[in-house]
């Protein structure tokens, strides 16, 4: 029956959620959403949702003129020649920014710069990268400084 069929090895593409792709576009997503709902609340004179959380503001004015800069959690994302995005004299200027860049983040255009970011976020919070990473020898010794209680709980 399977006799007459062409039989190939391929992978499946990944382009779920669950993929590297669309892990790094849901977390900016939702990060540009915060940023829409913070200003969206500034125009309405309402207070920041976000306010006395740990997340701050992405827009920022200067010169009489509103930017936003962005971020793959706490690390800018390199934007070409600049560090900003220009959005115009008014806040409300920066939601079609924020529409706009969704829609590039939508089309992949950010994808390997995401892809990037997100690898060597993750490299730093393993501590050393590959390279310093063969340069430390593990430490064997128990660390005999701390009663056996204490070390068993640390291990945890």
């Amino acid at each position: 029956m399977l006799t007459g069929l062409k039989i190939a090895t391929v992978a499946r593409p990944q382009v779920g959620a669950n993929s590297p792709v669309g892990r790094v576009r849901a977390k900016l997503f939702s990060s540009i959403n915060t940023q829409i709902e913070s200003v969206t609340a500034l125009l309405e004179g309402k207070k920041d949702p976000h306010a006395g959380k740990r997340l701050k503001p992405w827009f920022f004015s200067s010169n009489g003129l509103h930017y936003t800069v962005l971020k793959y959690g706490t690390s800018p994302i390199p934007l070409g020649e600049g560090n900003a995005i220009e959005a115009g004299k008014e806040l409300k200027d920066l939601l079609p920014v924020y529409e706009a860049v969704k829609q590039g983040v939508n089309n992949g255009e950010l994808d390997t710069v995401l892809l990037k970011l997100s690898a060597e976020r993750g490299r730093s919070r393993k501590g050393k990268s590959d390279d310093q990473q063969e340069l430390i020898e593990p430490n064997t010794q128990p660390d005999t400084a701390q009663p056996a209680s204490a070390r068993q709980r640390t291990k945890r």
